[in-house]
């Protein structure tokens, strides 16, 4: 075939880009859409003065059908009074760590049965555990398999606003046009869930502001609501938290994270984690279950991995291993074991916050500006920023052992909460994670980004679209139970795909050209796909599988057994850290959050971008 031909030929399957989604919105399912930059290098072969390379910034999109239907749930808005809602109501409640205190024993309970032979017996327990985690079917089918489309790649740049701007007229167009052949008018009650990273969701708010006071409807751009962010982009931004508080390239003591991947060869893992995401999760994931396997360890007084079942499990019934007994003797033996080493730390969240102490103030007596006399206590120290050893006493090891524990398994909660959607079960974590990110960095933006959705989520919608949205939030290809992912990985996955494409151009890489090859990928896969169906093509089952890391860890378990980090002895100290690394959470003020909460809840209920 003739390039002239194939370039004929993907005008023609272009042209058709939209009519899986016409059928879907006719057949009365919705869709949302995610965005991101494309970010590309056009280079020259001779360079000139008025001629040399450049980067190119232009904005791809995704279309994702949604399969879910909550029809049964009220359009009631908003659902409670924001403004009347304490702080409280957005910080994780002693029910809400119950909750997070399940997820982390599923975890736990994952690394055992995987590294001690005398946990192998729970595995049918583990599985009825992980399935438990699945919301009901009747609110949410995690095995429905989500239809992703790609849509037109558009020379715009979301760091402009007149770009972005021209961005969203793009969606109200496509809107239009997939409801107008549905044959179904688009009114004010047609809402299209828009987000994308970080940036992208604030762009697209702010251009939804500038055009606040437009005439009609379209052209305020009423039909895209509610605007979010998404996950993936919040999973890369908290591991970097990780690596910034546990990685250093001066550590070489066992169980650090820049010891084990000089030991276990990791080369690809570096500090810029958002261009070695990947690389940077797996050691972080490994580490953490080698610690998680000291701690057991040492918890339940087992000498080695090897070892046979502590006396306190010697009351399940094995015969029965599922049943709900066993599991109440799972869940109370690692509870414990939870909030020792994992979520010690997390007490603090959830208290009052208590009066100063005496001799704990100067009190000073002075007149206000009427001539009145008034009271005010001068705090001398607050009792969040006292440690319980000091600097010379502390164990760093001791220290650096318990964050490792702490930060990772928030870390794996959050992938174990995307890679199995449960609105029960993801809201308080958010809370969880939105306290951790606020104490590590005040200005943290995903905090404020975590926050906003909170509030979405628990207020300002009515439960129907709060629903609708959540569950917008994932996109599940394969069909598992436990294989969803965030929306903006699957952009990801689209921006990459649409480079290639873009290198296969050479130097064509004009506007034209390259919405013609973007708007043909939808196209071109239903042909692909139909082919190997109809000419009954073989498809490998399993492409690329994923090496065991079983091994490594079990090598950074033989490392921590001569260090003992999870036993305290004062003083002892790691060269690479001076000073004991300390949880954010030890440092955390709520009555600082709690003020920062209700300084933005005014924000959030009268936000035009929203």
């Amino acid at each position: 075939m003739s390039h002239s031909t194939v370039l004929k030929v993907q005008q023609q399957i272009g042209g058709k880009f939209n009519a899986e989604l016409i059928d879907a919105v006719r057949s009365g399912m919705r869709f949302r859409i995610v965005g991101d930059n494309v970010n590309f290098k056009v280079g020259v072969s001779r360079q000139r003065e008025d001629k040399v390379g450049h980067m190119e910034h232009w904005f791809g999109s995704i279309a994702i059908i949604q399969h879910t239907n909550f029809n049964n749930l009220t359009v009631q808005r908003p659902q409670r009074p924001l403004l009347q809602m304490p702080p409280s109501a957005f910080l994780p409640s002693p029910e809400d760590m119950m909750i997070i205190k399940k997820d982390c024993v599923v975890l736990v309970m994952e690394v055992l049965v995987e590294h001690i032979p005398a946990f192998n017996c729970f595995k049918p327990l583990l599985l009825d555990m992980k399935r438990k985690l699945q919301p009901p079917l009747d609110v949410f089918d995690t095995t429905k398999t989500n239809t992703v489309i790609p849509l037109p790649l558009l020379c715009k740049n979301e760091q402009k606003y007149a770009d972005v701007v021209d961005v969203l007229d793009s969606y109200e167009q496509l809107i239009g046009d997939i409801y107008t052949k549905a044959g179904i008018r688009v009114d004010d009650s047609t809402k299209v869930h828009i987000g994308g990273d970080q940036l992208t969701r604030e762009r697209f708010s702010g251009a939804k502001r500038l055009r606040a006071t437009a005439l009609s409807s379209r052209e305020r751009f009423q039909h895209l609501t509610p605007i979010t962010f998404e996950f993936f982009h919040l999973q890369m931004n908290f591991l970097t938290i990780i690596y910034k508080l546990l990685y250093n390239k001066d550590s070489t003591e066992a169980g650090t994270l820049h010891a084990e991947k000089i030991r276990l060869r990791r080369s690809q893992v570096s500090e810029d984690v958002k261009n070695n995401y990947d690389a940077c999760k797996e050691l972080a994931i490994s580490v953490t279950n080698g610690h998680v396997i000291s701690a057991v360890l040492k918890h339940f007084k087992m000498e080695s991995v090897d070892s046979s079942l502590p006396e306190t499990f010697k009351e399940i019934d094995y015969s029965r291993i599922t049943c709900e007994e066993n599991l109440s003797i799972i869940q109370k033996q690692f509870g414990v074991f939870v909030d020792s080493f994992i979520l010690k730390n997390a007490n603090t969240l959830h208290q009052e916050s208590q009066p100063l102490k005496p001799k704990s103030y100067y009190k000073v007596v002075c007149l206000s500006k009427e001539g009145k006399p008034m009271t005010i206590f001068i705090p001398l120290l607050s009792e969040n920023t006292t440690n319980k050893h000091s600097c010379d006493e502390a164990d760093t090891v001791y220290e650096y052992a318990h964050l490792m524990l702490e930060m990772g398994f928030a870390f794996k909660c959050l992938l174990l909460n995307v890679n199995i959607p449960n609105r029960d079960r993801m809201l308080p974590c958010l809370k969880y994670l939105m306290c951790i990110l606020k104490a590590n960095n005040n200005h943290s933006k995903y905090s404020l980004e975590i926050l906003r959705l909170l509030a979405l989520q628990q207020s300002i919608l009515d439960e129907k679209s709060a629903y609708e949205t959540f569950y917008g939030l994932f996109v599940n290809t394969q069909g598992k139970f436990d294989s969803s992912f965030g929306c903006d990985l699957q952009m990801e996955h689209m921006v990459r795909l649409t480079k290639d494409h873009i290198k296969s151009v050479h130097s064509n890489k004009t506007e034209k050209t390259l919405v013609k090859r973007t708007a043909a990928f939808a196209g071109m896969d239903k042909i692909a796909c139909q082919y190997d169906m109809i000419s009954d093509c073989v498809i490998r089952k399993q492409r690329h599988r994923i090496p065991s890391s079983k091994e490594d860890e079990m090598s950074v378990i033989a490392g921590l057994s001569h260090v003992n980090p999870f036993e305290y002895h004062q003083g002892r100290k790691m060269d690479s850290y001076p000073k004991s690394v300390t949880s954010p959470l030890k440092s955390i003020n709520i009555d600082h959050i709690k003020a920062w909460i209700q300084n933005h809840k005014g924000n959030f209920m009268y936000e035009i971008g929203q």
